[in-house]
């Protein structure tokens, strides 16, 4: 299964509002893999990160608590 997310802002490259120019690809290869497979394809001298389910989860959790409903309550985000 292949997740990416397209990222729109870019400190190296100058971007149409609207325009992704950059993404990150993650990867878990089958259900039953206890790993996730993290890339930044677009960036010089990246390579893939692994991560465990429970490193996943706690990523997941620390962008939850970045972004909390409350911010996207206020600037009209979904």
């Amino acid at each position: 299964m292949i997740r990416f997310v397209a990222i729109e802002q870019s400190p190296y490259l100058p971007v149409l509002t609207g325009e992704a120019n950059d993404c990150i690809v993650l990867r878990k290869v089958s259900n039953d893999s206890n790993s996730i497979e993290m890339a930044f394809p677009f960036q010089p001298d990246s390579t893939i990160i692994h991560l465990s389910i429970i490193d996943a989860i706690m990523l997941r959790n620390a962008i939850d608590d970045l972004v909390s409903v409350k911010f996207l309550e206020k600037t009209g985000g979904q």
